[in-house]
């Protein structure tokens, strides 16, 4: 059975079309982590709760937010935040619950101390 030169390239035509369709596809694949996205959900959230008191509304939620990404970012060795892979993930969860206990500990001190002055 010969195949004609016309049939030739209509099967590689649809060969190549075939494989630049899935090559296209396997681009759609998410680049960020799911365990990451997880993460940045619960720090956006501490962040909003975070400005929500009087005496932060100083305070900025971008500046906020760096409190928590700055010393992940440096103890992942990550050059942006989003290329956080899902081995590090638990290692950044942590990093989030000690610092947010931290920053709950300052709140409850400033507190203390708004209420002694208010009384005064």
């Amino acid at each position: 059975m010969e195949i004609s030169e016309e049939e030739l390239n209509m099967i590689i035509e649809r060969q190549v079309k075939r494989q630049v369709y899935e090559a296209l596809n396997k681009r759609t694949t998410p680049k960020i982590s799911t365990g990451w996205l997880q993460l940045r959900k619960q720090i956006d959230s501490y962040c909003h709760d975070h400005m929500s008191s009087n005496w932060r509304r100083k305070t900025s939620y971008s500046s906020v937010q760096q409190m928590f990404y700055i010393p992940m970012k440096k103890i992942l060795d990550l050059h942006r935040i989003d290329e956080m892979s899902e081995d590090q993930v638990p290692i950044a969860q942590e990093i989030f619950k000690f610092l947010s206990a931290e920053f709950e500990k300052v709140d409850q001190q400033k507190e203390k101390e708004l209420k002694t002055t208010a009384n005064s």
